[in-house]
């Protein structure tokens, strides 16, 4: 096995212990009982691991600072993402890492202005929900001279040069829902699909599956057109500028939040 290959989550497999304990081993945290530091420190040497370059920045004590770039809080997943994220920092025992939170208020709005705050801040990572990667795309492609790695959240932006995607298998979820509902209405009636925006890659590849079964088991069932939720809340803004004479608001964007973990 290559050096550069060997990782924290390889040597915590390797002893049935957990990344954050192979963390505090490696790096001599306080706390952690003895002989469990001997047995990843021996099994670190047989894999040939070797730190990365993040654990040399955090050795050196170089203050990293992640960005978190999404939506504010249309419903509760938002804050579990949020929560997860301070929650993973702390089992890792990261230490001088500042995670700067900057929202934006609905689906394309304030976004893109999120994206160049966290530039112009010059933070060493992003994690994102790209709402819309078509024109997010430009801002992401800014990022890879900057060598600024970008992880998306619950949703792809392809084509664009991010580091990975954290998501769900949006084909089988979509597949799965029709079938359960093609067997709840007996084959029978019509469907039809409400979603936030279908320009946001997860919610169009699930619709499409979701489709594709419908007509292949249940062609007696009737689709209707799919709701895009962002589409109704344009309108209906649009109607209330009109009738009071006004523009649209200006997206909102709130400053960022930081949480500086030091264990």
């Amino acid at each position: 096995m290559k050096s550069n290959k060997t990782t924290l989550v390889d040597i915590a497999n390797a002893l049935g212990v957990s990344i954050g304990t192979v963390h505090r081993a490696l790096h001599n945290h306080p706390g952690i009982n003895q002989e469990t530091k001997m047995r990843v420190l021996q099994e670190a040497r047989k894999l040939g691991y070797r730190a990365n370059r993040a654990a040399r920045s955090l050795s050196l004590k170089r203050k990293l600072r992640i960005s978190v770039n999404t939506l504010k809080a249309t419903t509760s997943f938002w804050d579990e993402v949020r929560t997860g994220i301070e929650q993973e920092a702390k089992s890792l025992g990261m230490e001088s890492v500042d995670i700067e939170y900057r929202t934006y208020p609905w689906l394309g709005d304030g976004d893109e202005a999120a994206f160049e705050a966290a530039l112009k801040d010059q933070v060493n990572g992003m994690i994102l929900f790209p709402s819309s990667p078509g024109s997010l795309r430009g801002w992401l492609r800014r990022a890879a001279p900057a060598q600024i790695p970008i992880v998306c959240v619950a949703t792809d932006a392809p084509g664009t040069g991010r580091l990975a995607v954290v998501s769900i298998d949006t084909m089988l979820s979509g597949s799965l829902a029709a079938d359960l509902l093609g067997r709840f209405l007996n084959g029978q009636g019509s469907v039809a699909v409400t979603v936030s925006d279908l320009a946001i890659v997860e919610h169009a590849e699930k619709v499409k599956a979701f489709q594709n079964t419908f007509r292949s088991f249940y062609p007696q069932i009737q689709l209707e057109t799919p709701i895009e939720i962002t589409t109704l809340r344009l309108r209906r803004t649009s109607s209330a500028a009109s009738s009071s004479n006004r523009g649209p608001t200006s997206p909102e964007f709130m400053s960022p939040r930081k949480r500086r973990y030091r264990c």
